[in-house]
């Protein structure tokens, strides 16, 4: 989360404003009834220490990802599910609580009593079901979190710290920076250090622990500016060309907020002088460039790094990046949700880069977007990828973000991209990224690919011509299917592959997740055989033709898009 926000989300929040102001001033009591398709009832019950019932008790509902206001710092405040689901109730006598016309959503639910004493209780929210029960939870003793923040030198002002998911914000303090965050119950927390300074970065601290009646102490942190960075005092440096005449990624028209991906090896530099965390990149005009490492793999000599250009120039070979770095002592950087920003349309972008051993790991694929982590459910040891490592799909692997917020929800306008490498799929083909039947990227089992949504009446698809080139090749193909509100298109390897009329807004009544290699409504026979990398969604935007075929340039084996000249 970063305070550069796009009109869009700046509504979003505005609106999820309004009911924090309302709810958390004049907590309501416990209600029934229901409210929609999507609406779901989330109940529960929680008891004292001694088993009785804690009545009373002040239920708080806030995203996961939320965060307290920050506009007295002039931060602003942000709820990054988007989601007007923030509220607070009361148990009644027996301990009980209930929360009607609950929206999709991963949620904390914090309860707290007038002793001192409080619980966590994470919420799953999926929109399949019509109520969802939490386990019933026993108040114990809150715990305190302390630490230290520590900002740039050359700065003066003062540092908050936040609690995400919860109502928490402490001011450290102005001559120590050392802060302290009291009435936490027991639970695993991600902190965010927001200084005064707007061009010092806010830094995250993730996995703290908060124990019951103890004092959890994270150390001192350092903040850094990286608009302050002094690029001209780095040793070294290096100019990367974009090319994209007819001799480079043969693009004719300017791409605007793109991410460039840049592929680092033996060849083009030497590793002994960077561990990665000084890497820079600036344009030809000195503005510092944000970027995300993806791979930084000093002992192989490779590594790939996606860089957010402002435009990329089409049919042009003069427009060069800097590369910066040799300075040990650096900070990083890499953060994915400055290059694939929501503002610029970004909904969800997975690398598919980790990995883990068992099948049941929650959240182990990270959104660069920063907002649908998505869990493991594959077998296969496939590790195959375009940009670093990708994922395998064995027939019955799949992975999923178990809850879609409405950035993966756009009304009418959508891209959905994939890399696929695949030798055959299932029965009825092989599903590459879906929410549920709402709209839905495949293989064919002949090889074809599609592109499908649900308006509400009928399923609405277009498909690449039978006899044209096999995606089912064992050779790595990207695939993008756009709908821009009258027209569905399908891109296969950069080009267009076909086109079909369409219309109206896009239904998410039966969509419960968002899911990679399997049919997103449990429907069985669209399983994926085979690897995929770099799923992407952008909501509420339709990209054009050349982004697509830029994106394929770039990111495809032999990319002739980046050029290091001597």
């Amino acid at each position: 989360m970063r305070d550069v926000l796009s009109m869009f989300r700046a509504l979003a929040v505005g609106l999820a404003l309004a009911c924090l102001w309302h709810c958390s001033n004049r907590p309501t009591e416990v209600a029934g009834g229901g409210g929609g398709s999507e609406a779901v009832a989330l109940v529960g019950t929680v008891t004292n220490p001694d088993g009785s019932a804690a009545a009373n008790a002040l239920v708080r509902l806030r995203p996961k990802h939320f965060l307290s206001d920050t506009a007295a710092i002039g931060g602003g405040s942000e709820t990054a599910g988007m989601t007007a689901s923030i509220r607070n109730v009361r148990t009644d006598a027996a301990g009980a609580f209930r929360m009607d016309s609950v929206k999709r959503g991963e949620y904390f639910v914090e309860i707290s009593d007038s002793a001192g004493r409080g619980v966590l209780l994470p919420a799953v929210i999926a929109g399949d079901k019509d109520q969802v029960g939490l386990a019933k939870a026993s108040l114990k003793p809150t715990g305190s979190v302390t630490g230290a923040i520590v900002p740039p030198e050359g700065f003066a002002g003062r540092t908050w710290v936040q609690v995400y998911g919860l109502e928490r914000q402490v001011k450290a303090d102005s001559a120590t920076g050392s802060f302290r965050v009291d009435g936490m119950p027991g639970g695993t927390y991600t902190l965010r250090a927001v200084y005064s300074a707007p061009a010092v970065d806010a830094r995250e601290i993730d996995s703290v622990s908060a124990v019951p009646d103890s004092i959890t102490d994270i150390g001192a942190l350092r903040l850094a500016s990286f608009e302050n960075e002094n690029y001209a005092a780095w040793p070294g440096s290096k100019r990367l060309y974009l090319n994209t005449t007819a001799a480079g990624a043969n693009v004719p028209g300017s791409v605007d907020d793109f991410p460039v991906l840049v592929r680092l090896d033996a060849s083009n530099f030497n590793f002994a002088e960077s561990n990665g965390n000084d890497i820079r990149f600036s344009d030809a005009q000195g503005k510092r460039l944000r970027y995300e490492i993806e791979r930084w793999d000093s002992e192989a000599g490779r590594a790939e790094i996606w860089v957010r250009v402002d435009r990329v120039q089409g049919n042009a070979n003069a427009q060069f990046l800097t590369l910066h770095w040799g300075v040990p002592k650096a900070e990083s950087f890499s953060d994915g949700r400055q290059v694939f920003n929501a503002g610029t349309g970004f909904a969800g972008v997975w690398h598919l880069g980790e990995y883990a051993a068992d099948t049941t790991t929650s959240d182990l694929y990270q959104d660069a977007v920063g907002y649908d982590p998505a869990s493991d459910r594959t077998a296969s040891a496939d590790r195959g990828g375009v940009a670093g490592h990708g994922a395998g799909f064995g027939g019955t692997d799949y992975i999923a973000a178990p809850v879609a917020d409405p950035l993966l929800q756009p009304n009418a306008l959508i891209t959905v991209s994939a890399w696929m490498r695949g030798t055959r799929s299932g029965l009825l083909g092989g599903t590459l990224a879906t929410m549920g039947d709402s709209y839905n990227l495949r293989v064919n089992p002949n090889g074809t690919g599609r592109f499908s949504i649900f308006n509400g009446d009928a399923p609405l698809g277009v498909e690449s011509a039978k006899g044209a080139m096999s995606l089912l090749d064992s050779a790595w193909h990207h695939l993008a299917g756009v709908y821009d509100g009258s027209t569905l298109s399908l891109y296969i390897d950069g080009k267009p592959a076909g086109k079909a009329s369409a219309k109206g807004a896009i239904d998410y009544r039966y969509s419960p997740a968002f899911v990679m290699g399997k049919h997103g409504n449990r429907k069985t026979g669209y399983e994926f055989l085979g690897s995929l990398d770099e799923v992407e969604v952008s909501g509420e935007v339709a990209r054009s033709a050349d982004w697509i075929k830029l994106a394929y340039e770039n990111q495809r084996e032999g990319a002739k898009l980046v050029e290091f000249r001597p």
